[in-house]
C-alpha cells in the first residue's frame, strides 16, 4: 500500500489551518508537557499525523532551539536516547524526523513518536 502524500487527513489539515489562520496556534514550546528532562520534553501533537497513526501521537522536542541533529550535544543525544528507548519505544513504533525542508518548525528540532495504524504494518 503507497503512504499518503500528507501524513494529516484533510480533516486534520483543514483544523491545522484554521487554527493558524485565526491564530490559536500554540507553540509546542507552550504546550502542556507529559514528559520534561534536563534537554528534551515531550508533548502531545495536537494536528496528528493521523493518516498514518492514531488520531494523536507524542512529540519529543528539544528544549534549546537548533535545525539539526548535527548540533546535538553529547548529553542531549544520550538523554533522547533514554526517553525513546526506556520510556516510549514500547507503546510507539517509530521516532520521526522530517527533512529541515519539510518540517512546519524548520529552527527547532523534534521528533513524532507515532505508532503506524495496522494497514501499514509489514505483512507476515
Amino acid at each position: 500500500m503507497k503512504l499518503p502524500d500528507s501524513f494529516r487527513s484533510d480533516r486534520m489539515e483543514r483544523k491545522y489551518q484554521e487554527a493558524k489562520k485565526h491564530g490559536k496556534l500554540v507553540g509546542i514550546e507552550n504546550e502542556p508537557r507529559l514528559y520534561d528532562g534536563k534537554y528534551w520534553f515531550v508533548i502531545l501533537n495536537s494536528y496528528a499525523w493521523d493518516e498514518i497513526t492514531d488520531d494523536y501521537h507524542l512529540v519529543l522536542v528539544l528544549k534549546r532551539k537548533v535545525s539539526s541533529e548535527a548540533d546535538l550535544t553529547a548529553n542531549e543525544i544520550k538523554e533522547k536516547a533514554y526517553i525513546w528507548e526506556d520510556q516510549y519505544s514500547k507503546d510507539y513504533s517509530h521516532l520521526v524526523l522530517g527533512s529541515t525542508y519539510y518540517r512546519s518548525i524548520k529552527d527547532h528540532i523534534h521528533y513524532h513518536m507515532i505508532k503506524q495504524k495496522a494497514r501499514y504494518d509489514r505483512e507476515a
